[in-house]
């Protein structure tokens, strides 16, 4: 329960859900989870889990659409890893295999990253 809630304050910024472990007497435990940053503190969370040595800022923006009734929210870190690690979301549900939407995101950081670049003349 306490990961799926630690998800769901991540992808809902300002929420507070508290979580109290009443089973064993007098010893009472609570977890409160709250991360006004959304996204960008879950790639921190990430980061810092995966015991990175330089703490940079997430990258991250969020964006609202009246054609999906919703709010689209992104973050990511460069980080000096070979490895791709991707999280990604879809209705507050983890998509574990990915989906147009993560398709999407790497077509898009690829065509800036691309563009950048010939601006640059690399």
């Amino acid at each position: 329960m306490a990961e799926r809630f630690r998800q769901v304050a991540f992808l809902n910024p300002g929420l507070s859900i508290t979580l109290t472990d009443d089973r064993s007497a007098g010893e009472a435990r609570a977890v409160m989870f709250r991360y006004p940053g959304g996204a960008r503190d879950f790639v921190a969370a990430l980061d810092a889990e995966a015991g990175a040595l330089i703490h940079q800022d997430a990258i991250g923006f969020e964006r609202e659409d009246p054609r999906m009734a919703g709010a689209m929210e992104v973050a990511f870190l460069w980080s000096g890893s070979r490895e791709e690690r991707i999280h990604s979301f879809a209705n507050s549900q983890a998509t574990r295999q990915g989906g147009a939407h993560v398709d999407g995101f790497h077509d898009g950081v690829a065509a800036a990253v691309t563009a950048y670049a010939r601006r640059r003349g690399c």
